[in-house]
């Protein structure tokens, strides 16, 4: 077990524990994310931060916490493949921007089938639990957290009238920078991760075992 990344406080070896707590933000709970997928162990927030929507208690509600009012969640993940590198996604994959006054030019197929193209700052492919985030703001589609799709999300397309895509675990996404004058990076988990030109997403056979009050 991991206490502030100070080992010396663990009392046991996280490969015994029963479940990981995390506690602060909706942020630190991504980071401890990638423990619980590790060790396939149950993962439950308590919000010390400023929103906290995976979280399933609030600080003030520590006192009342009772492991027998949570369910677990098999909530979807995401993966992608960058230089020969696997990563996975809790929340989500942002393909934005570089320069602010610019847009980029994105093509996006799904299966090998073009399914849109357009203009604008960027797209958001986000896993069920990541909906009520990012893709929110951008007006996606809101999934629930239990759901084995994904909804793939244009941030200010200049063809407004541009709806969020929503797709069935299995379904793969390839997204391409047409026109390379302005440029764009990856972001994955709001981290950035590589410059972007071309990315293949799918859904991943691995599950985040999130713990959600009843």
């Amino acid at each position: 077990m991991k206490i502030y990344r100070q080992q010396e406080y663990a009392r046991f070896p996280i490969e015994e524990s029963e479940m990981i707590v995390s506690l602060g933000g909706d942020g630190t709970l991504l980071r401890a994310a990638k423990e619980a997928i590790r060790y396939d162990l149950p993962l439950v927030g308590i919000n010390c931060g400023r929103y906290g929507n995976l979280c399933a208690y609030r600080l003030n509600e520590v006192n009342s916490f009772d492991p027998e009012m949570l369910a677990e969640i098999k909530a979807m993940l995401l993966e992608t493949e960058i230089d020969e590198k696997k990563y996975l996604s809790v929340n989500d994959i942002v393909i934005g921007k570089d320069f602010f006054g610019g847009t980029i030019d994105l093509e996006t197929s799904v299966n090998g089938k073009t399914a849109f193209r357009f203009i604008g700052d960027g797209l958001i492919i986000s896993t069920p639990v990541g909906s009520t985030g990012y893709n929110r703001s951008a007006k996606g589609t809101i999934l629930d957290y239990s759901e084995n799709r994904y909804v793939v999300t244009a941030i200010c397309p200049h063809n407004i009238e541009l709806e969020s895509t929503i797709l069935n675990k299995g379904n793969t996404v390839n997204v391409v920078l047409k026109n390379p004058k302005y440029s764009a990076s990856t972001y994955i988990d709001g981290t950035l991760v590589a410059p972007f030109e071309a990315l293949q997403i799918r859904s991943s056979d691995r599950y985040l075992r999130l713990l959600r009050k009843l």
